[in-house]
């Protein structure tokens, strides 16, 4: 397959977490012992601290260099960054007086989207919510919103573990279309 460059902003980031969703996953056909399925999925994933939107620009940067001099078609390309979250490398900077918080914002955005479309990679950035006006909105604002290709809002209900995925934008489904699922106790 190829790997995963995720970049932790929060310290969230454990093999033992990694561990507990491969558990979590049906048996596969290939017959292979946990310790060894483990290394091999922790073996794809590489994982870089972000605590600020200049680290960021600084991996990305990286990450476009390394794209450009790799060849294609090797298993060591990497298929997909994962940024969790972005919204706490933004939020800091954007809001009051001073406009260059919300340019950072749009400069993050045209460099996931040209990462995305020139080198095929798959971007997946969380963004936590906040209240408004009684009901949750993105934490990023409606600048924000434009950003994604798809926007997924997933929610839990309080006191279970059921969860509920919404599609609130999406290039081949309907928006709105729901899907409730639940968290098994391990």
């Amino acid at each position: 397959m190829g790997l995963v460059l995720y970049l932790d902003t929060s310290n969230s980031f454990s093999p033992s977490r990694i561990a507990h969703i491969l558990d979590e996953l049906p048996i596969s056909l290939i017959k292979e012992p946990k310790d060894v399925r483990l290394k091999r999925v922790m073996s794809s994933i590489i994982c870089e601290s972000v605590f600020d939107i200049f680290a960021l620009f600084e991996v990305l940067d990286r990450l476009e260099v390394s794209l450009n001099g790799k060849v294609t078609n090797g298993s060591n390309r990497i298929c997909l960054l994962i940024i969790d979250s972005v919204s706490s490398l933004l939020a800091p900077i954007i809001g009051g007086k001073n406009s260059q918080g919300r340019s950072m914002m749009i400069s993050v955005a045209m460099i996931l989207k040209k990462l995305a479309h020139k080198h095929n990679l798959s971007v997946l950035v969380t963004n936590h919510m906040v209240a408004g006006n009684g009901a949750p909105k993105p934490a990023l604002g409606e600048s924000w919103k434009a950003v994604p290709h798809i926007r997924l809002m997933i929610s839990r209900d309080r006191g279970s573990n059921i969860c509920t995925a919404t599609a609130l934008k999406h290039t081949l489904l309907a928006c709105g279309r729901h899907m409730k699922f639940q968290f098994l106790p391990s």
